[in-house]
């Protein structure tokens, strides 16, 4: 209570100095006391006015006396400059294709947020797309075959921000941002193969085979192993297949209705062409036995 005392006579002393140098007087009903000016602290180097000290400029100018009297007790905080961001996507969208996909021309799209930095710079280098690291001629690209991963990202350049408010109203550069340019996060396109089971009339499934999965399903492959699926024969003197890339090497276990069965299929090797046009090893492993009208139930192969 003592120092907050003490605190309000020495403003009262300063403003009963400097009424004539700093004080502008609106009269009428109502009326009114601003600063028209700055104060320049002048005290020994042991004095202090709230948080200002010798030759300190508090920034009052302008103000009333509550503000004024706000800005002298409270500690000036630099104000949060948010920095600009950037997005990136594209069409046909980025993600997994199977290997060997035509995506054809990929086209990207991009947004900047500004927030607290300058204004995007103009063409041709305010918005620059990368291919890795190759910058890209447009906001194009052509991919007539992927067969490894393409990653894809924006540069957004801009311009010098404006300086912003504190916790007291005073305009504060501290932070501003400055020109510069900002990156998006990467957009992937990433190819895969696929594994396929179903059934067959060939005594071992071929390319067209497993294009089909009659009875089953494709989908992507990142292992050999695949648990609880099962084919669904239509018809009679069928055979039972399960292929994948033989990057993944052979299979040690087939599982049919929990009782183990590998030794009741045969496997081979064989170069597969895909629905894309991409060739590759695959392995192919179908049922010596037939089945009839009946669904076979995986349980796991691995």
């Amino acid at each position: 209570m003592k120092k907050i005392f003490l605190l309000l006579l020495l403003f009262v002393s300063l403003l009963s100095q400097a009424q004539n140098k700093y004080l502008i007087k609106i009269s009428g009903s109502g009326g009114t006391s601003t600063f028209q000016n700055n104060i320049i602290m002048n005290a020994t180097t042991s004095n202090r006015l709230g948080y200002w000290v010798n030759g300190d400029t508090i920034p009052v100018a302008g103000l009333g006396l509550d503000a004024a009297f706000q800005v002298i007790t409270q500690k000036a905080v630099p104000p949060t400059y948010v920095p600009p961001t950037a997005t990136i996507s594209s069409s046909p969208s980025s993600g997994t294709y199977e290997i060997g996909t035509n995506l054809g021309t990929i086209t990207f799209s991009s947004t900047f947020t500004q927030n607290n930095g300058g204004a995007l710079k103009p063409p041709p280098n305010g918005t620059i797309y990368y291919k890795g690291a190759v910058a890209l001629a447009s906001n194009t690209d052509i991919v007539s075959s992927l067969t490894s991963s393409l990653s894809y990202r924006v540069k957004k350049s801009y311009d010098t921000g404006a300086c912003i408010a504190n916790n007291l109203g005073v305009i504060d550069c501290t932070g501003r941002i400055v020109a510069g340019s900002v990156y998006s996060s990467y957009i992937t396109f990433s190819p895969l193969s696929k594994r396929y089971w179903g059934y067959t009339s060939n005594a071992s499934a071929n390319n067209s085979d497993l294009i089909a999965s009659l009875g089953g399903g494709q989908e992507f492959a990142t292992s050999k192993d695949k648990y609880d699926f099962s084919v669904v024969v239509s018809g009679t003197n069928k055979h039972i297949f399960y292929a994948y890339p033989a990057s993944f090497d052979t299979l040690t276990t087939i599982y049919i209705g929990g009782i183990e069965s590998i030794r009741t299929f045969d496997r081979k090797i064989m170069s597969f062409t895909n629905a894309q046009g991409y060739p590759l090893n695959y392995y192919v492993y179908t049922s010596q036995n037939e089945f009839n009208n009946v669904t076979a139930q995986f349980t796991s192969v691995n």
